[in-house]
């Protein structure tokens, strides 16, 4: 019976260093500089991680065609229905920051605004540069930022 108490207590003791061990190793980040969540950009480095980038995004049009080269994304976007200029815009946005700013591997994308009948209507292209700085997608600022910072045809 004695040998059982013993057991407990050995295995408690161990239960309380293993427990302590963590506290000790982040109490070096009190001061709150511990990486939580820390963004790391993910690598774009064939078509499918590409479409994978794509997963996830809202956009107001539909995308028709996606293709990628290394170094460069070219989408076939069509033009949202309803929304104006200004959605469009929105959606060439945020996908060129998509690629641009949150991934790695790619440093021009190439977004064609196409039309109900599949005709290409407006072409915007950018590169990495070109989004320094930029404002975050979907503020009342993006439209005059891609006005003024994207090569349009």
């Amino acid at each position: 019976m004695r040998s059982w108490w013993w057991i407990a207590v050995a295995a408690f003791a161990a239960a309380g260093v293993l427990a302590a061990i963590p506290q000790r190793a982040f109490d070096r980040f009190a001061d709150g500089s511990l990486p939580v969540l820390w963004h790391r950009p993910g690598r774009v480095d064939s078509l499918t991680a590409a479409v994978d980038r794509l997963d996830g995004l809202v956009l107001r049009g539909r995308l028709e065609k996606v293709d990628w080269s290394p170094g460069t994304i070219s989408v076939e976007l069509a033009e949202p229905g309803g929304g104006g200029d200004g959605s469009a815009i929105q959606d060439v946005y945020a996908l060129a920051y998509t690629f641009l700013v949150d991934a790695e591997g790619v440093d021009r994308a190439r977004i064609d605004l196409i039309d109900a009948s599949g005709r290409v209507v407006r072409t915007y292209t950018a590169d990495r540069p070109a989004l320094d700085h930029g404002p975050p997608p979907g503020t009342d600022a993006v439209p005059a930022f891609v006005q003024h910072r994207f090569h349009q045809q």
